[in-house]
């Protein structure tokens, strides 16, 4: 069945042909043409469109991202500027801590000295 398929459809080609339908007029042929280029021009508008929209939407991304990186950069120094301040606060407290320390064992020494030279 397969072998007679090709041969009808060249007697039905010949016979067209033989006709005249079989080839297409020159102004059907430009009709096809114009179709196939109008289809190709709203093909390539729908993709500049699509290109536009796509290109605003990163803009306004990238926008946003310059606006973060700008604020990430000053909560970093202005982090950094809170860590030096605390470091300091630390330390001096610890200072003060360790200096009185040193006070109370100095005093303690003192009157643990006097008292034995009292005792006598």
């Amino acid at each position: 069945m397969a072998s007679n398929g090709p041969n009808v459809t060249h007697l039905l080609a010949r016979q067209n042909h033989v006709r005249g339908v079989g080839e297409p007029q020159a102004g059907t042929r430009f009709e096809r043409l114009r179709e196939t280029i109008e289809e190709l021009i709203n093909t390539m508008r729908s993709g500049v469109s699509i290109w536009k929209r796509k290109s605003s939407r990163i803009k306004k991304i990238h926008s946003k991202l310059d606006k973060l990186s700008n604020i990430s950069r000053v909560f970093k120094l202005r982090a950094k500027g809170l860590h030096e301040t605390v470091w300091w606060k630390h330390s001096r407290m610890k200072a003060i801590l360790q200096l009185e320390i040193g006070l109370i064992a100095a005093v303690i020494s003192v009157a643990l000295a006097h008292h034995t030279t009292e005792t006598r």
